[in-house]
């Protein structure tokens, strides 16, 4: 995959590099950061999520995030991602569509959204409404996917989590959903365990297991398997908390083959990927 923020791409250079991964068997997938964008809201700062005095926001790490409801921010990642299909991928994979999850939350004062006439959630469905529209109507084979936070499989159906984010408002309009299950990022006596990177199978298996009362619920025989074959989680493979070697990279294939279920990324932050690990 690529990480991409279109308005300072080279072209020619994009368009190469996706032809190298078909020619190398690799399917191109352009990730696309939707709300988080430093770029888009220093450069259209009445876009950004802004503090009460009306500076920018940031979150705790000083990133810039621009306002979830502004039409304008949907009609330009619409842009970046046709943009991204006309230059040969395959797939547009929607990153960070939700509202902020940290920082100092309650400074922030948004430009457009207005809680009492739309919640996150709401305003959350509304853009994955737009986006897959517009991109399928753009081209009809085009694969689109988004990612959201694991945790969204632990909690119950209308839990948000405060973000905008649930299952059910994603799973209608895209081919693949992908909870970012990475052992790491789970809290010490999260399944139990008190660091539960050492854990990696019982971590994704007992994630998913969790996630399948949002696809008619644990028994097979209820489970809606051509609805729970859209999940496609992310997986660590990279150091934090533990030693990310071959062994524990394929113990989290085998909790997802376990569940059921075909196909799985692996995340490395450095898009270090090294192929004898797989």
């Amino acid at each position: 995959g690529a990480s991409l923020g279109y308005n300072e791409w080279d072209a020619d250079k994009m368009k190469a590099l996706v032809e190298r991964l078909v020619k190398e068997k690799i399917f191109p997938i352009a990730r696309v950061a939707v709300f988080f964008d430093n770029d888009l809201a220093k450069r259209r700062p009445e876009l950004a999520i802004k503090n009460q005095n009306g500076s920018l926001w940031r979150n705790r790490r000083g990133d810039y995030w621009v306002d979830p409801s502004s039409r304008e921010v949907w009609e330009y990642n619409a842009e970046a991602a046709k943009k991204a299909i006309l230059l040969g991928f395959k797939e547009i994979q929607f990153d960070y569509v939700r509202f902020p999850s940290d920082g100092s939350l309650k400074a922030i004062k948004f430009p457009f959204w207005n809680e009492s006439e739309k919640s996150r959630a709401e305003t959350i469905r509304s853009f994955f409404e737009y986006i897959t529209n517009d991109l399928r109507a753009f081209k009809k084979d085009v694969v689109l996917s988004a990612d959201i936070f694991a945790f969204t499989f632990l909690v119950e159906k209308d839990d948000d989590l405060g973000i905008g984010q649930t299952v059910d408002i994603a799973l209608p309009y895209f081919d693949f959903i992908s909870p970012m299950i990475y052992p790491s990022h789970y809290s010490a006596g999260n399944f139990g365990f008190g660091n539960p990177a050492e854990h990696p199978y019982e971590v994704v298996s007992g994630t998913l297991e969790q996630g399948k009362k949002f696809f008619g619920g644990v028994d097979p025989a209820s489970l809606d398997m051509l609805k729970w074959q859209k999940i496609r989680p992310w997986l660590q493979d990279f150091n934090l908390g533990a030693f990310y070697g071959k062994e524990f990279l394929k113990k989290q294939k085998e909790a997802v083959y376990g569940q059921g279920l075909k196909s799985w990324l692996f995340w490395n932050p450095r898009n270090n990927y090294l192929k004898d690990k797989y």
